[in-house]
């Protein structure tokens, strides 16, 4: 994830980070007047910052993938105690086995009163704990298709939590003309092409990987005509690959899901969570651009 968010561009001295907080925030049913007095801002601020933002992101791939990214941090914040799914690693490995296998997933989630988000923080939740303890994967890999989903979850209410951008004190606010759109391409770029190891982020982060696969489906970026070829060829670049190199990454995930259900599971969650969050954003974007002189 990334954590430089101070560096974040701005419109009407909202960040990229505090858009997608606040939006994340409302998403999950928060009183917009609570969430915009959290992070210090005014309603007349959030109209104009909220219109700008939706314009710039429609068309800028690179403020997509960062923007996802944000989104799941300020999701993750909104993160709620539900029971069993949280602590029991036999109810989470029988949720995943049921997503795998169902028609629509999302009914599942539905069934247990959660929402898609939910099951994405648990499942960041989940891959945080396997990846600073191996023996959570052996249980996990153990008890892989071996026991059946909850069918009764306890869930305490989504409460509203500061993000790790929240300003602590009021800060002056910028000006319209200081705040236009300072986005750097190259920094994205390094960002999310910087190799480990010899290897791409895409071809070992699943977050990553399922939002590039999100954005290939969203109106903006592949669906749209050839505008929407080109973004998505651009969303390509930023990561490191073309659409030629892109073919075995895909292809590599593909494998990986096969041998490994509550992977394939994983993904799906995530993306479909993703692409909730680029539905919301772009359905934003069309009517702020329908309504442009």
């Amino acid at each position: 994830m990334l954590n430089d968010w101070n560096d974040d561009p701005r419109f009407a001295s909202v960040s990229l980070a505090q858009h997608a907080g606040v939006t994340a925030a409302v998403a999950e049913g928060l009183p917009l007047s609570a969430v915009l007095a959290q992070e210090q801002i005014d309603e007349k601020t959030w109209a104009e910052a909220d219109r700008a933002w939706k314009s710039a992101l429609v068309e800028a791939p690179d403020l997509q993938l960062r923007y996802l990214q944000r989104r799941c941090q300020a999701e993750d914040c909104l993160a709620r105690r539900i029971e069993p799914l949280g602590e029991d690693a036999a109810a989470w490995a029988g949720l995943l086995g049921a997503l795998a296998t169902a028609a629509d997933p999302a009914s599942v989630v539905a069934g247990l009163g959660l929402k898609m988000t939910d099951i994405a923080r648990l499942g960041r939740a989940w891959r945080s704990k396997a990846a600073a303890d191996p023996r959570v994967v052996d249980q996990l890999t153990k008890l892989a298709g071996k026991t059946l989903a909850p069918t009764l979850v306890r869930a305490a209410a989504i409460t509203l939590n500061s993000f790790p951008w929240t300003p602590p004190s009021p800060s002056p606010s910028l000006s319209t003309e200081a705040s236009a759109r300072q986005t750097n391409t190259g920094d994205a770029r390094a960002q999310f092409s910087r190799r480990r190891g010899g290897r791409l982020p895409i071809e070992d982060e699943l977050d990553l990987f399922s939002a590039v696969m999100a954005l290939s489906q969203a109106p903006a970026s592949g669906g749209d005509g050839p505008r929407g070829e080109a973004l998505f060829r651009e969303a390509l670049a930023l990561c490191g690959v073309s659409e030629r190199t892109f073919t075995p990454v895909v292809s590599a995930w593909y494998q990986q899901f096969a041998g490994d259900p509550d992977l394939r599971a994983a993904h799906m969650v995530v993306l479909m969570d993703h692409r909730g969050a680029l539905q919301q954003l772009l359905a934003g974007a069309k009517g702020v651009l329908s309504d442009a002189p």
